[in-house]
């Protein structure tokens, strides 16, 4: 059983979590400050948030490998980036592209 948490950068406005983008803590942290923060409207002044995030939530996870993965040695199957419903920035033809 590995258990860890997992954060979000979010408005104030509620959502359902599933299919959510989540991060460890240093990836919200880049995030926030390379593309939530990083533009200002006017110089000298304060920066305009991107989508109106105003807050980081914490999510703790539980999870297990399935026999198949752990017989692998593996404790997660593969990563795949996902963006607006389709698999992006693979680089190759990944299984869900070929859909």
């Amino acid at each position: 059983l590995i258990e860890f948490y997992m954060y979000r950068a979010q408005s104030e406005d509620s959502y359902y979590e599933a299919n959510v983008n989540m991060a460890n803590l240093a990836g919200v942290m880049w995030y926030l400050n390379h593309e939530v923060v990083g533009h200002y409207s006017v110089a000298g002044h304060c920066p305009i948030r991107k989508f109106n995030i105003t807050r980081i939530l914490r999510y703790r996870f539980r999870t297990r490998a399935t026999p198949e993965l752990h017989a692998l040695g593996m404790n997660f199957g593969f990563r795949w980036a996902f963006d607006s419903g389709r698999c992006v920035g693979c680089g190759f033809k990944c299984i869900p592209c070929q859909k």
